[in-house]
């Protein structure tokens, strides 16, 4: 996939377009960025609802390309080194959205897959696999 960030374009967009091909994964943007396998804070959040050119200096067309294949902290540089823009990526978890900050090594489609069993249905990790909680 491929973000055409426009200087009048609004975070929440970005965002959007992000989620279109993830659906289980968003992105938010934030003043500072987090140290590697930190989370981002709260206080740090910028409003979805700026434009690029309000939260970062660009002023022309800049051009994301993100593939499936990509690890999470890879695809927060990619932001970082092209836009000036610290982006924290999260994933479901139920009903609720967490920060990939432990996870920054797995792949956006891996990221994707889990935050989606999750989401459908009750998971455990034990000895690092996965078990599906029996319904009673």
């Amino acid at each position: 996939m491929i973000i055409v960030v426009h200087p009048n374009k609004l975070l929440s967009e970005i965002a959007s377009d992000f989620n279109k091909f993830f659906p289980f994964l968003k992105i938010e943007f934030f003043k500072n960025p987090h140290a590697w396998l930190e989370t981002s804070k709260t206080e740090d959040a910028i409003s979805p609802n700026q434009k690029i050119s309000d939260a970062t200096k660009i002023n022309k067309d800049v051009f994301i390309e993100i593939h499936y294949w990509q690890k999470t902290g890879t695809i927060e540089q990619v932001f970082k080194n092209k836009l000036d823009l610290s982006i924290q990526i999260f994933r479901r978890q139920g009903e609720h959205w967490i920060q990939t900050n432990g996870t920054d090594i797995l792949t956006l489609e891996e990221q994707n897959q889990i935050g989606k069993m999750f989401s459908e249905d009750s998971y455990h990790l034990y000895n690092n696999n996965f078990f599906l909680e029996k319904k009673l």
